[in-house]
């Protein structure tokens, strides 16, 4: 659910119609390749007829990076897996265990009855969502403890990887009293991809459709032009600042690459137009308390208005009132597994995060 996010924010300003359309909107990407090199640093590629090692592992990353495709990644590379996820936000120990239980199929809700089912059953579990199991409050960890504890308790039976965002990773690593990462046996950070990997990863899927894509009317002379040098200047080009604006995030640049599209002058050509983010701009003005929400949007993925009037520790309608604010920049939008939640735009994300890392309120990874 959470890579088709970018899907749908893409074809908010779909600019093409009929069979054109109706073949974009079909167009199916492999996995982003910048996840089988983390996959493969922490041996979780087990060798024929091996088993994958146990352990607790993390694959970090930012929202866009990658994470999402994890399942899809793994289940090409034939690591047979259970991906968990959080159905809600979860502070307290006993409603997290009791989600994991059910999840798992245990029939005992119990710490105890948990660790019994899962050292007799063994296998892969990938966790995604870490951001979900924790509320950045006086007790709001015990959730995440729990479960930590039963990763640890269980690690020399079952493979745990843990899908974790960049900033809650930052966070939990920043504060050992609250949680011990200590338990993970590897832990690998997603990198980002360069121009000339995201058009290797991006543009093949037009020509596997059928389709032909166009740069030639963002060549600089300002005339729309299929001459090859031009076509590869222009192409060049744009995907330089595909790589700039999605900072690199393959998930991010393919939801601005898809609003790119636009009809081609010949049937099954596809003209690409600049990419283009939301009013990214608009951060540029904000003031503090502007950017600590952004912060903690950043660490804990989405919140409700009343969540994050706890976390920041400011009055309900202060928090609704810039909630507001930064929607009509197009720089929020509602999504989470609350109806109330909301979270930073997926497409001003990575500018966001940048941002924020330049001035401070989160550290650089």
């Amino acid at each position: 659910m959470a890579r088709r996010q970018y899907a749908r924010r893409s074809a908010d300003a779909a600019p093409t119609a009929g069979p054109l359309a109706a073949a974009l909107s079909a167009l199916r990407l492999p996995p982003p390749p910048n996840l089988r090199p983390a996959i493969t640093s922490l041996g979780l590629i087990a060798a024929a007829g091996a088993p994958v090692q146990p352990g607790v592992y993390a694959i970090v990353g930012d929202n866009g990076s990658g994470l999402e495709a994890l399942p899809e990644a793994l289940a090409e590379l034939g690591v047979g897996l259970t991906v968990l996820r959080p159905t809600g936000r979860l502070r307290a120990a006993d409603p997290a265990i009791a989600w994991l239980a059910e999840a798992l199929g245990c029939a005992g809700g119990s710490l105890e009855a948990l660790t019994t089912h899962l050292l007799r059953r063994g296998g892969t579990l990938l966790l995604f969502d870490l951001h979900l199991l924790f509320l950045r409050t006086v007790g709001g960890f015990d959730a995440l403890q729990a479960i930590l504890e039963l990763m640890q308790a269980t690690s020399d039976r079952c493979t745990w990887v843990c899908a974790a965002r960049s900033p809650t990773w930052s966070l939990l690593r920043g504060a050992p009293q609250a949680v011990d990462l200590s338990i993970f046996r590897g832990v690998v950070e997603l990198e980002p991809l360069s121009a000339e990997a995201l058009g290797a990863w991006l543009l093949p899927s037009l020509s596997r459709a059928g389709l032909q894509g166009r740069f030639g009317a963002l060549d600089a002379d300002g005339e729309r032009t299929h001459e090859p040098r031009a076509e590869l200047r222009a192409q060049a080009g744009y995907l330089r600042l595909l790589e700039d604006l999605s900072q690199g995030y393959p998930l991010v640049a393919e939801g601005l690459w898809r609003r790119s599209h636009r009809e081609g002058a010949a049937p099954g050509e596809v003209e690409h137009s600049a990419p283009a983010v939301p009013k990214v701009l608009a951060l540029l003005n904000l003031g503090d308390e502007e950017l600590f929400m952004l912060t903690a949007l950043a660490v804990h993925g989405s919140l409700t208005v009343a969540e994050l009037a706890l976390v920041l520790n400011r009055p309900e309608g202060a928090v609704q009132a810039a909630c507001r604010r930064l929607a009509s920049e197009q720089l929020l939008r509602a999504e989470g597994p609350a109806p109330s939640a909301t979270t930073i735009d997926p497409l001003a994300l990575p500018q966001t995060l940048r941002l924020l890392r330049n001035r401070a309120f989160l550290p650089n990874t």
